[in-house]
């Protein structure tokens, strides 16, 4: 612990925080740790080692990583639900045990299931990642509104950074020590376990919440659904900001999902390999990519983040290009250049998402923000899935590059996100820079 108490310490003293704001905020920073126990293995390496054990295609894989954000689409309804009761802390906490409890239901399901009727083993899992999915979307509208109203504004940067930074080391531990488990023990009972660890992580990172100051929500008079709509996208700004992450989720979402399915099947790399020089080098170059990228919200901007980190991450997808069958090399340069960028604009979303956004009616703003990004992250999955299908096994050289259906998808996606940079980054406001 000593190794962030001055980070920590230091973050606090600048911004003269109460004892019991430090508290509140400290539990949110370490409970962040458990959370990234959960998170690295029901979307990372392990999902897609599990996908493909049940023998999953590209649509059903990309369909699989989908549906957990299908219950985003909630988030509006999940917000009028917040402001009519206000009991923000205890419907997070509940639907949040609910969501994680899910996880252990899936790894239980092959368990279960698949010894006497195989073919419906996958509906099964399907129908609790649809559960988790819908109890999840009141999660993501209870704590970015929570977050705003514990956080002071000027410190939002640095507090992602930092937190994105102690999440990343336990992500890397847990990780490591779960490949090398499933790297030996591919059975469905090897999965149910792993399961059940992220599921129990995750409801520990919800069960911190329990002993966070539970701020009073500050809700102003809504007009009906319609007319907030419409107040809602009369902004220019708030246009602008919605198309902006919409393309960016849905031109980073097409390929995202698949460069670890490329890597353990059209590479042949082993499951080890997959974890360390993929998943685990990511998290080591974000644990010090993301306090820097804090540093840089908080002191230049979000334009001046956007601008560099997007850029690069545009560009290493092309990296993916020279990848060759048995080598590691190519996948993880992307790995590196992937964590040190994607963490610093994945801070920059979290910081507009609280930051620019207006104080009355935040949770309605945070869901339509939520339901819209959501839809084009899934879109994006399953565009990826049914390119990657329709594409079949198409193979051709060009030039000295040897091209299949991955690494054409992996470019397609780079290349639509760099124009996204282009044309949209310079049409968002200095109103949604910084306040």
């Amino acid at each position: 612990m000593s190794r962030y108490s001055g980070p920590v310490k230091s973050l606090y003293d600048n911004f003269n925080l109460d004892k019991k704001r430090r508290k509140d905020i400290s539990i949110t920073i370490f409970s962040f740790a458990a959370f990234y126990i959960f998170f690295p293995i029901t979307t990372g390496v392990p999902i897609t080692k599990f996908a493909d054990k049940l023998g999953a295609g590209d649509f059903f894989y990309s369909l699989l990583i989908a549906l957990p954000i299908f219950g985003n689409a909630l988030q509006i309804a999940a917000s009028i639900i917040l402001e009519k009761t206000k009991k923000r802390k205890s419907l997070f906490i509940a639907c949040g045990i609910v969501a994680r409890l899910s996880w252990v239901a899936i790894g239980l399901v092959p368990l279960l299931v698949l010894a006497n009727n195989g073919s419906n083993a996958v509906y099964y899992i399907l129908f609790f990642m649809i559960i988790s999915s819908i109890a999840n979307s009141m999660l993501g509208v209870g704590f970015f509104s929570w977050i705003g109203d514990l956080i002071p504004p000027q410190m939002i940067g640095r507090y992602f950074g930092l937190r994105e930074s102690i999440g990343t080391i336990v992500s890397v531990t847990a990780t490591l020590l779960v490949s090398i488990y499933l790297n030996n023990n591919t059975s469905y009972e090897s999965f149910a376990i792993v399961f059940a660890i992220a599921g129990v992580a995750g409801i520990i990172d919800i069960l911190g919440f329990v002993f966070i100051t539970d701020i009073p929500m500050n809700v102003a008079p809504r007009p009906p659904l319609k007319a907030f709509f419409k107040k809602a996208f009369a902004s220019a700004g708030f246009r602008r900001y919605i198309i902006f992450w919409s393309l960016w989720a849905f031109t980073l979402n097409l390929s995202v999902a698949f460069y670890n399915l490329y890597a353990l099947t059209a590479l042949e790399l082993s499951f080890i390999k997959v974890a360390v020089f993929g998943q685990i080098a990511f998290n080591s170059v974000a644990f010090f990519a993301a306090p820097m990228w804090g540093n840089a919200l908080d002191k230049s901007g979000t334009h001046h983040v956007l601008i560099r980190a997007g850029v690069v991450s545009s560009i290493i997808p092309m990296i993916m290009l020279f990848s060759t069958k048995g080598s590691i090399v190519a996948f993880l340069l992307f790995s590196i250049f992937n964590g040190m960028t994607l963490i610093g604009i994945n801070t920059t979303a979290q910081k507009m998402l609280i930051s620019t956004l207006p104080q009355d009616n935040r949770t309605m703003y945070i869901a339509i923000y939520s339901v819209i990004t959501s839809i084009a992250t899934v879109l994006g999955y399953l565009t990826g899935g049914v390119f990657l299908e329709l594409l079949g096994d198409v193979n051709f050289h060009f030039a000295f590059i040897d091209l299949d259906r991955y690494k054409i998808l992996f470019s397609l996606s780079g290349l639509l996100r760099l124009a996204v940079l282009i044309i949209y980054l310079p049409a968002m406001t200095k109103m949604l820079d910084e306040k």
